[in-house]
């Protein structure tokens, strides 16, 4: 992990070492780069402010190193200090890969397996308090970790439930999962996506 964040700050420096400002990249290029349009001074701010965030990172195991990879970027005066030098990629409609998410019907808001542990497996409140009624019989035994389905889900991922599908509702949960997320189905929850009929159909 050491190497792997060590090679990380010089790659930066040689990036930013290597950028040549003032080039003319012609207007038909400029829209391959869908974040700062080959802006190289705001390229120049990402790296520093990369090494800034990965020197924070490394503060309680690697302090010296921090001290030295964050003062060297902030030495430089060329670093995001506000959000018109966000890395950002701007949502649009259509269908080609960065439409914005939230206009597709089809996408339901997959809940992340690592969200979806910490919303499990750290306490939480009974399902059947939460729920409306018509939900509480798809509530789960409290032990219960759902159907094995071997041949179609890998398990080689760090995930305590890989290989296992949630055929149900599970027996507690953390009160802001229901808040954030609707369940897949539930189209009278406040917080489903009514993109039109197709949403209801896939």
């Amino acid at each position: 992990m050491k190497d792997v964040y060590y090679y990380l700050f010089e790659e930066l420096k040689d990036a930013t070492s290597k950028i040549k400002p003032g080039i003319k990249v012609p207007d038909d290029v400029v829209k391959f780069d869908r974040a700062y349009g080959f802006n190289d001074e705001k390229w120049i701010k990402y790296a520093n402010s990369m090494r800034m965030r990965l020197a924070m990172r490394l503060s309680e195991v690697d302090a010296n190193k921090a001290k030295s990879e964050f003062e060297a970027a902030v030495a430089t005066n060329k670093y995001i200090s506000n959000t018109a030098d966000n890395f950002t990629v701007a949502e649009k409609d259509g269908w080609d890969p960065l439409t914005g998410v939230m206009s597709r019907s089809w996408n339901y808001q997959a809940l992340s397996a690592t969200l979806n542990n910490l919303y499990l497996g750290l306490g939480g409140i009974q399902t059947e308090k939460q729920v409306a009624q018509d939900l509480k019989s798809s509530i789960k035994a409290e032990n219960y970790i759902g159907k094995r389905y071997s041949n179609h889900f890998t398990s080689m991922t760090n995930d305590p439930s890989a290989g296992y599908w949630l055929d149900g509702l599970p027996n507690k949960i953390d009160p802001r999962a229901l808040k954030a997320f609707f369940i897949p189905g539930d189209f009278n929850n406040q917080n489903f996506f009514d993109n039109g009929d197709d949403s209801k159909k896939r």
